[in-house]
């Protein structure tokens, strides 16, 4: 459905503080940032050559955000939904148009850009993970997904890729798992044709026991890229 390159672009997308303002008027990514320029992306200190990220990864941000406005790639993308619970439990996702029919949900993963992000993504998510219950993050997702899936403005999308990196990674997972239990009461599992984590971390057998049926009826619509330790 997608390519992995595409869906890499999702993930760094997820990463740009779009709001619900900023998304109407059937508006394109790139007509988006024409307006809002790099001041879009999450980390405030992207143009800061003292702070933020990393120099390799502030210049591979600032490429991304550049080719995007040029036209070069996500071409006709559009935010078609956002949803942000980044002070209540760290959650941030968007829903990206590709084509009409066709979209792709994409998780942001940890952030470190203040106290609180580190509390709710490294500490309150990341660390949790090991148990077999579901975080307060991936609960989030998995209602973020069920909130779509009851969206009347968004039933038309019936061709879905979910995907993320990092923890990004590990929600998009768990809430594409979630959409086969009893717990989901609508038509998502259905409509999820891809599910992809980019270097996400894993779950204990507590968890893989739990919930194996809905895996199973889910595996063939996963697949994991590995390549940290955290993704191993």
């Amino acid at each position: 459905m997608y390519t992995a390159q595409e869906l890499i672009w999702a993930t760094q997308l997820a990463y740009c503080n779009f709001k619900e303002s900023t998304i109407r008027d059937d508006k394109t990514i790139q007509e988006i940032l024409a307006t809002e320029g790099d001041s879009i992306f999450y980390d405030s200190k992207l143009n800061d050559p003292a702070a933020g990220d990393t120099l390799t990864m502030r210049e591979d941000t600032k490429k991304f955000l550049e080719d995007i406005k040029g036209d070069n790639i996500c071409q006709g993308w559009k935010i078609i939904d956002v949803r942000n619970e980044e002070s209540v439990n760290g959650l941030y996702a968007i829903m990206i148009e590709t084509t009409p029919g066709q979209a792709i949900i994409a998780f942001r993963g940890s952030e470190s850009v203040n106290v609180e992000q580190i509390v709710k993504d490294w500490v309150q998510a990341d660390m949790t993970i090991m148990n077999g219950d579901m975080t307060a993050q991936e609960l989030a997702a998995c209602r973020y997904l069920d909130d779509i899936g009851n969206n009347n403005a968004l039933k038309g999308y019936r061709n879905i890729a979910i995907t993320g990196h990092s923890l990004g990674g590990d929600l998009a997972l768990v809430a594409t798992i979630y959409t086969a239990t009893d717990g989901c009461k609508t038509d998502m599992s259905s409509r999820i044709k891809q599910s992809v984590s980019m270097d996400g971390p894993g779950h204990p057998q507590e968890f893989l026991d739990k919930y194996e049926d809905a895996i199973n009826e889910m595996q063939g619509v996963m697949t994991h890229y590995q390549w940290s330790l955290v993704g191993s």
